[in-house]
């Protein structure tokens, strides 16, 4: 009876060994890549597909996983009939279970030059376009092989076209572009050619209709943004353009030439809803991608476009009464806007979201200084469509070559006539916080002057009167502003 018993005892106690997870299998994957807000692509759009993998507590190396996505024809699928447009997949370790550091292109010469990650930091988080097969220099030309696979994450490049002429074999590959159809995605996990797990959802290739064009930074102004477009139904674009990648580094990994073509298409069509705010000329995907694509073809100032700006010129501003918030407002047929008028002097470094400024939030309804004290007006203007020879393309970036670059003060008394006139450059050059240092921002669209005024306007109500000029100093229209001024 004991030996019985001590029978069932071991039979059970293997089937509970076999059963545990361990050796069970089980897996689950979700795709956090593409969010079900961004899957609609441009047509040719290069795409990631992003997701995490729960093991249940087995280790890689105890079961080595692959992720295959595939790409189909929705309509077909529909019907059963599973033609592959696109397969990628990994090709992970048989003993460590993930992807092989020697499978990653360290040393690939098309990332930028202010990437500097280490091997150590890169590999925690590698993105999929530096896949290769060791041994295989060519294979890095190899589409198929864009996937990486780490503990619980993994991201695959498909690649639609737009960027089929760099550094790919992509034409030897595949017989035709992503363009203008419903596919169907399906991501499998496998395991010696065994399926584990699968998800599929639908990607249309088609231009989106509504889109923001605007700074992701600071989170002060993304954050006004977001409440913006959201309600809206408009699209952010916050999925990673492929060849930005940033998943757990603390620094974005960039390919120029992969991510502004990608970009770049997504605004060649379509209505931008551009938010005029912190737009630099330098290391700026607003101003040298996506602003340069719209100016290259040619609807800057169409019905394709409406500018937005802060009715006060900044998320908030921080006033001896209080924090004013501020809000979107369309430019309409105006091109030029004084947003406020601020007393006295804040420092030689202007720090919007920290500094209390004594302010007058609302010029158009005149503003009154007192003599002796520094006047300063902020502002916004859009920016103008340029003649074609005025935008010049650099391989995937732009260079616009004309703006609103002056604007003229008139300071006019009804019966003296023009008492004093200025002409000031369109800049400012704000600094935010970044932990315990500060760092600049330079904007080519907005101003902040500073004026002295002469004795002569003490004691008077003038009328202000500002034009735009451009960078060859032809004057333009709409930048025509008005408003009263008392200096006490």
């Amino acid at each position: 009876m004991f030996c019985k018993k001590k029978k069932y005892f071991f039979l059970l106690l293997a089937l509970l060994f076999f059963f545990h997870p361990r050796f069970a299998e089980s897996i689950e994957i979700s795709v956090t890549t593409p969010n079900e807000l961004e899957t609609v692509f441009e047509s040719t759009r290069d795409f990631y597909v992003i997701g995490t993998i729960d093991r249940e507590g087995i280790a890689p190396s105890d079961l080595p996983v692959d992720i295959e996505v595939q790409v189909f024809l929705t309509g077909l699928a529909r019907d059963d009939i599973f033609i592959p447009l696109r397969t990628v997949r990994s090709h992970v370790s048989s003993e460590t279970g993930i992807t092989d550091p020697k499978d990653i292109y360290f040393r690939y010469e098309g990332r930028a030059p202010w990437c500097n990650h280490s091997r150590e930091e890169l590999m925690k988080s590698p993105p999929p376009d530096l896949v290769y097969s060791h041994g295989n220099p060519d294979s890095f030309y190899d589409p198929s092989l864009k996937a990486v696979v780490t503990n619980d994450t993994f991201a695959v490049l498909v690649q639609g076209g737009a960027t089929k002429d760099f550094d790919s074999f992509y034409n030897s590959v595949y017989k035709e572009d992503l363009k203008w159809v419903l596919y169907r995605v399906f991501v499998r996990a496998k395991s010696n050619e065994r399926v584990l797990a699968t998800k599929s959802f639908d990607v249309m290739f088609s231009s989106v209709p509504d889109k923001i064009l605007s700074r992701f930074s600071p989170k002060e102004h993304f954050n006004k943004v977001q409440g913006f477009a959201l309600p809206r139904g408009i699209r952010l674009y916050l999925d990673r353009f492929p060849g930005y990648w940033d998943l757990n580094l603390k620094t974005p990994y960039e390919i120029p030439r992969r991510w502004q073509a990608n970009n770049m298409l997504e605004f060649k069509a379509g209505r931008a809803y551009i938010m005029v705010y912190n737009i630099s000329s330098y290391r700026c995907a607003t101003y040298e991608v996506e602003l340069g694509k719209v100016a290259y073809e040619g609807y800057m100032n169409s019905d394709e476009t409406a500018f937005y700006a802060y009715d006060i010129g900044e998320p908030f501003v921080i006033t001896p009464d209080g924090v004013r918030e501020g809000n979107f407002i369309p430019f309409g047929d105006n091109k030029l806007r004084i947003t406020r008028a601020r007393y006295g002097v804040n420092g030689d470094k202007y720090i919007p979201f920290e500094v209390s400024q004594k302010c007058d939030l609302d010029v158009y309804n005149s503003v009154a200084a007192d003599r002796g004290v520094p006047l300063t007006f902020y502002g916004v203007v859009v920016p103008i469509q340029p003649e074609k020879n005025d935008v010049v393309q650099h391989g995937s970036t732009f260079e616009i070559k004309n703006r609103i670059e002056f604007v003229r003060y008139d300071f006019v008394d009804m019966i003296d006539g023009v008492l004093f006139s200025d002409t000031k450059n369109v800049a400012i050059t704000r600094f935010f916080r970044n932990g315990e240092s500060l760092y600049e921002s330079k904007s080519i669209y907005e101003f902040e002057h500073t004026f002295d005024f002469p004795s002569t306007m003490y004691g008077k109500v003038v009328t202000v009167k500002t034009s735009g000029y451009d960078c060859y100093g032809r004057f333009v229209p709409g930048t025509e502003n008005m408003f009263y001024l008392w200096i006490r």
